[in-house]
């Protein structure tokens, strides 16, 4: 006789945590729940685990949570909604719960809740699936299923239609769709005929370069295919028709071929800025050519992706941002970790900030970016987050590109813990409010020098210890800023140091600079063959003798 229940587990008899596995289904159940009853109609095929959980509470409690999230919930019948769902303040009894999904087979099973309690339900549905089965004329074909390579010639697949690819090379792709039934295999036999030789789908991985970038950022792939036994040439020509470059492949014996190249001529020197053109060309076996194709590329010095700090708001060095933009469609993640200690009469206090920013070029030599930054204390008044964005516009001031410009329009805010009595820290230069900097730089070659004024206004002033607590939430102020700095630029390797001087709020009625004096250090090197930046920081925040504090911190970011 076929009963409805398969498995009856009685938890509160279990002294531990049990496990228990029925007709491939994995079953978890803690000590505390009364009875759980499993349909064996559907339930053993339809979940491949399911969890309960126990969880003391005052009113009966189900709290259902499926894979996937947005598998329907039934509860005796009636739909409830999208896992996972939470029903509360239930009459003791029996609860009969459907899960169902499309793709997936249904589970039903049934609970008993006695005493007050929640339970905790998790259940994986299992998909329908069926199997497909791959074979070719050729030996080693690979198959792709929906451009996902196939890792053995017998694959599992939910239920639905495919695109299969057989390729080998050497040989012309087979393609096809195919439709994978459940319980079912779909056996497929791909016919393979030889392809003639010819090179194909030339493309570059940048169509704007800069030699001077550092590592991979100053070089462009061109990769292609060949789809049998051949040689190629690959040259650079110039806007005279000139060859400046070139590169001859060996015979090829696979389908995806690439070669990198540095923006250089064949004695190695930097090719002037311009068009080029890409021309590869293909050739048979017996030397004769099969075929050609072109592409375009433009040298562009002034294509500048360098990795910079965001730590006051704004890229450049730790306290004073330059005039880089970066290119259109160029990107850069950063993140920075820092331990700080202060010192002021002669008691110490710690703190860890941790910031993450991302800087975007776009057209027209502006460039946007945003920033967040925490601020963890050992006094959690003291704690706070900040977060804000930036827009900056690049211009040149001399065609050598040795003077250049910028103005940067950025915008920040500081959330605070409720009792918090410090409304208006200034940690990283980077207050509550809009400012609006206009940085001047100086290069000379890898040397250089920054300068950049900056207005900023705020509902908040600066806080600090002795400021009396009537000024931390003032009217809206203003107040300047000088920042300034130099640094070394190598490319690959960049270090500089950086200062950031405050002026008294305006309306004190004198123009005098305040306390502290922000000073910082920082080096970048990335790493060879990648575009991940690895960074240390150092530096410090001086208002006097006794009352100044220090940090060091380490970076990674990635820029593109």
């Amino acid at each position: 006789m076929r009963t409805a229940l398969i498995v009856l587990l009685l938890a509160v008899v279990f002294p531990v945590f049990e496990t228990i596995v029925a007709s491939e289904i994995s079953v978890q159940i803690e000590p505390g729940l009364s009875t759980l009853f499993i349909d064996p109609e559907d339930t053993p095929r339809a979940a491949a685990r399911i969890s309960v959980r126990d969880r003391s509470s005052t009113t009966r409690n189900l709290d259902i949570r499926t894979m996937p999230q947005s598998a329907q919930v039934y509860v005796n019948q009636e739909y409830i909604g999208r896992g996972p769902v939470r029903l509360e303040n239930l009459e003791s009894g029996t609860y009969r719960i459907r899960v169902s999904q499309s793709g997936y087979y249904t589970a039903r099973y049934t609970i008993v809740l006695d005493d007050p309690r929640t339970a905790v339900i998790e259940i994986d549905l299992r998909r329908v699936t069926g199997y497909l089965s791959l074979s070719s004329n050729r030996p080693n074909t690979q198959f792709l299923i929906d451009g996902e390579p196939a890792e053995s010639h017998l694959v599992e697949l939910p239920v639905g239609t495919y695109t299969l690819r057989a390729r080998k090379f050497g040989y012309r792709d087979a393609e096809r769709r195919i439709q994978v039934s459940e319980n079912a295999t779909t056996r497929v036999s791909a016919e393979l005929s030889e392809a003639p030789f010819e090179v194909r789908r030339l493309r570059l991985s940048r169509t704007r370069l800069n030699p001077a970038n550092p590592g991979v950022l100053g070089r462009v792939q061109a990769s292609f295919e060949a789809t049998n036994v051949g040689t190629a040439l690959l040259e650079v020509i110039d806007e005279d028709d000139e060859v400046v470059w070139r590169h001859r492949f060996p015979e090829f014996d696979r389908r995806d071929n690439s070669v990198t190249w540095a923006g250089v001529d064949q004695e190695d020197r930097p090719v002037p800025d311009g068009a080029y053109r890409l021309r590869l060309t293909g050739r048979h076996p017996d030397g004769t050519e099969a075929n050609q194709e072109e592409t375009r590329l433009r040298v562009d010095s002034t294509q500048t992706i360098r990795y910079r700090s965001t730590w006051s708001g704004a890229p450049g060095l730790l306290y004073a941002g330059n005039t880089e933009v970066l290119p259109a469609r160029a990107f850069q993640f950063s993140s920075i970790v820092l331990g700080h200690r202060r010192w002021l009469d002669d008691t110490s206090r710690a703190r860890i900030p941790v910031q993450a920013a991302l800087r975007v070029g776009l057209p027209l030599q502006f460039e946007l970016g945003a920033q967040a930054t925490a601020f963890a204390h050992d006094e959690f008044e003291r704690n706070y987050i900040s977060g804000g964005a930036y827009l900056r516009k690049r211009f040149s001031l001399r065609d050598d590109q040795r003077l250049t410009a910028a103005l940067t329009l950025s915008g920040t805010g500081q959330s605070y813990p409720e009792d918090s009595r410090n409304r208006a820290p200034d940690t990283a230069t980077n207050p509550a409010g809009f400012r609006l900097s206009a940085p001047f730089e100086l290069r000379l070659e890898a040397l250089r020098m920054v300068l950049a004024p900056e207005l900023a206004v705020s509902p908040a002033r600066p806080d600090y210890d002795d400021a009396p607590p009537g000024d931390r939430d003032a009217d809206l102020g203003a107040w300047g800023y000088l920042r300034g700095g130099v640094y070394l630029d190598l490319g690959a390797f960049q270090t500089g140091a950086s200062v950031a001087l405050r002026s008294e709020p305006f309306d004190t009625g004198a123009l005098r600079l305040d306390t502290p004096l922000a000073a910082g250090l920082e080096a970048h090197v990335m790493v060879p063959r990648t575009q991940i930046v690895l960074s240390a920081f150092g530096g410090g925040e001086f208002a006097a003798p006794d009352d100044y504090y220090l940090f060091g911190g380490l970076g990674l970011g990635i820029v593109h």
